[in-house]
Order: structure tokens, then C-alpha cells, then sequence
């Protein structure tokens, strides 16, 4: 019995863009590095340097912002925010510096979880193939056979905790979806792991720079939300700029080289995170559409106002 809900939670935790909740669920411990090494430190405070979002509502560092935030997070997973969505960021964002609202933690888990229940409720067999096929990692023609075989499994996490094989992934997905997504206690179990998520992710920032949030324990402005909610979708440890990444992946293709005992395709022209992730593939297409960006843009924007 509690194989196949541990199994359950797994799934709910993945299509409610949870994919990393597994740990706590399973009851492994913390869901992510609490941020405790100096050196991991050192690369969160280098992603936040890159990103450099606004301190303040001027206009053009309104604008400057929230197309910092928009780079980082297409050059990290390959997902793209449109120009609508991000002048509704800017202009959410420019609310919250002038009113002194900010979104909380639990707000932003009911704004993701609506939207992670609306996904599966609305789950196409096609989007269902996609994300499992996301999920096993890696991908490429000149992919060693040895981790060729391995993509039979899916990894639930970056860490590579909470495997199971591809067909008991789709079989949970498929108990979950449709209208058993609008279940009570399944959307209490979404909504939960979103919570835990976000808490960890919160952790992180605040534990390599304390002034991210202002000095509060997470009440984010709209493009901070919207940051933890891309790092809750794909797993990524916002750790590290664009050469900590790139200086990653180069060792990630050395180490997967040197275990096959033949090439493994290079890191170059690769994304880190998302679909096809060279550091951690998630179905980051489905879960951070545009449809879903712009559901939660203008939900943040509506809180902040």
C-alpha cells in the first residue's frame, strides 16, 4: 500500500511541477541542498549577480529586469516568455515596489497548484508521452548505448533519487489525470508538495544572500515568483551563472566519457535544464507554456495591485 502511493505522490509531483518534491514526500530528507558548502553559495550569488533584477520601480529598470529574468531563463531550459507576458512582469513588478505588496509563499503554491490541476485535468496522451519521455534524461543520437538503456528509467529528481521505470510513470500520470485531478485529496497532495518545494527553494536564495527577499523570510515581488516558480518546474538549483553552467556541463560530458568508455556528445549549443536537459530534462514545455506563464504573470499581477 504505501508502494503504490509513495508511486502516486511521485506522478502528482511531477505533473503538478513538482518533479523534485519526491524527497520529502518519500520522506528522504530535505528536498534540496540547503545551501550549506560556501562554494554552492558562491554560484547562487553569481546566478543572482546575472540576473540583477530591479531593486526599485523605475521604468527602465522595470524593463531591464524582466528581460534579464527572461534570458535566464531561456538560456537555462530553453523556455521562452513573450513580450505581452513580460510587460504585464514589468508592470506587476513596478505595483509591488510602489504599493509595498509582495506575494507570499502560500499564495504562490495556490497559484501554481490551480494551474498544475488545470494541466492535468486538460492532460493530452500525446503531452502525456512528451513529459515521460522528457523525464528519462538526456537525449541524442551519439548517446553510448549504456545510457541509452539507462533512459528506460526516469529520475523524478536532479539528484537522481526517486526512479522508476518509464511505464510506471505514464501508468500513475494516467490514475491522475482527467477529471480525478479535480480530486480533493489529490489537489491537497499537489498543493502540499508545491508548498515544500517552494520552501526549499526560498531556503536556498535566502541562504546565499539574505537581502534576495528583502530581508523577509520569502515575500517575493512578482519576478522573484515567477523565478521560484521556474526553479519548483525544472529542478534547477539556480546555482551558477553562464560559465559556472558551462564549466558544469564540460565536466558532466568528461565524467559521462570517461564511465562509458567512449565519447559522450558534447555540452555545446546544449540547455542545462528543461526538455532535453543536458544537466536535468523535465517537460518544462508543458509545465512553463505560455498559456500557464501567462496565467500566473497576470495572477501575480492581481495580488500585487
Amino acid at each position: 500500500m504505501f508502494k503504490k502511493r509513495k508511486g502516486l505522490l511521485l506522478s502528482v509531483a511531477l505533473l503538478s511541477s513538482l518533479v523534485a518534491a519526491v524527497i520529502a514526500i518519500a520522506n528522504a530528507g530535505p528536498a534540496r541542498t540547503a545551501a550549506s558548502d560556501n562554494g554552492f553559495k558562491q554560484q547562487v550569488r553569481n546566478a543572482i549577480v546575472e540576473l540583477a533584477l530591479p531593486s526599485g520601480g523605475n521604468q527602465q529598470q522595470l524593463a531591464v529586469g524582466a528581460e534579464n529574468l527572461a534570458g535566464f531563463i531561456s538560456y537555462r531550459s530553453g523556455v521562452l516568455i513573450s513580450d505581452w507576458n513580460l510587460e504585464q512582469l514589468s508592470e506587476a513588478e513596478g505595483f509591488a515596489h510602489g504599493t509595498g505588496k509582495s506575494v507570499s509563499k502560500d499564495k504562490l503554491a495556490e497559484l501554481m497548484t490551480a494551474i498544475a490541476v488545470d494541466k492535468l485535468r486538460n492532460l493530452t496522451d500525446e503531452q502525456k508521452q512528451s513529459a515521460v519521455a522528457a523525464m528519462g534524461g538526456f537525449n541524442h543520437p551519439d548517446l553510448p548505448e549504456s545510457f541509452r538503456r539507462g533512459r528506460e528509467s526516469v529520475s523524478l529528481r536532479a539528484s537522481g533519487k526517486g526512479r522508476m521505470t518509464r511505464d510506471g510513470l505514464s501508468s500513475q500520470i494516467e490514475i491522475l489525470r482527467g477529471e480525478n485531478a479535480e480530486n480533493k485529496i489529490v489537489r491537497s497532495m499537489i498543493r502540499n508538495a508545491i508548498a515544500l518545494e517552494i520552501e526549499s527553494v526560498c531556503a536556498v536564495l535566502i541562504d546565499a544572500d539574505p537581502e534576495f527577499f528583502g530581508g523577509t523570510k520569502c515575500e517575493m515581488t512578482p519576478m522573484q515568483a515567477l523565478l521560484v516558480a521556474y526553479a519548483v518546474a525544472t529542478d534547477d538549483m539556480l546555482a551558477g551563472n553562464r560559465a559556472d553552467i558551462q564549466a558544469k556541463m564540460s565536466a558532466i560530458q568528461a565524467a559521462a566519457s570517461e564511465a562509458a568508455a567512449s565519447p559522450y556528445p558534447t555540452h555545446v549549443g546544449q540547455k542545462p535544464y528543461g526538455v532535453n536537459g543536458y544537466v536535468f530534462s523535465t517537460p518544462a514545455d508543458l509545465l512553463l507554456d505560455n498559456a500557464a506563464v501567462q496565467e500566473l504573470v497576470t495572477k501575480l499581477s492581481q495580488t500585487v495591485r
